[in-house]
């Protein structure tokens, strides 16, 4: 088995982070090329732009699990500080937060795993992370 199939992940345009650093590397990139024939110039830019996204998403991904874990960890401390506090309001607060951050960052995992899927009836809302992962393995292109 080899690396698979890649293909550009279009969610990415909408993170302006992504969208700054891919111009500045396209901008970076494009000087190197100013003498070459354009044909030439385009498929390196590609290759080496794909070699970027591939970079660029690892990290993200690197970032959003490092998240996720002090995410939990913030919740149980918090958890644990209002059940010896119940009455307090701040601690309350804080703790629906987090809990709604670890929420929207599930229904994110949800939602990538459902695309890479690549099912045709996905429902509005639905959260089968398993059942989504197991399609995404067996479809796999090897």
């Amino acid at each position: 088995r080899g690396p698979g199939y890649w293909k550009f992940n279009s969610s990415l345009l909408s993170e302006a982070d992504f969208v700054a650093e891919a111009n500045n590397f396209i901008d970076a990139h494009l000087s190197d090329y100013q003498n070459d024939n354009p044909e030439i110039t385009w498929e390196m830019l590609k290759a080496k732009f794909k070699f970027f996204c591939i970079e660029y998403t690892h990290n993200r991904s690197k970032n959003w699990e490092y998240r996720k874990q002090k995410l939990v960890q913030e919740l149980k401390e918090s958890e644990h500080k209002l059940a010896t506090e119940p009455q307090n309001g701040e601690l309350q607060r804080k703790t629906l937060q987090l809990k709604r951050d670890l929420q929207l960052q599930e229904i994110k995992q949800a939602q990538g795993a459902q695309v890479r899927s690549r099912e045709k009836w996905i429902e509005n809302g639905e959260k089968n992370t398993k059942y989504f992962l197991r399609l995404e393995k067996k479809s796999k292109c090897y």
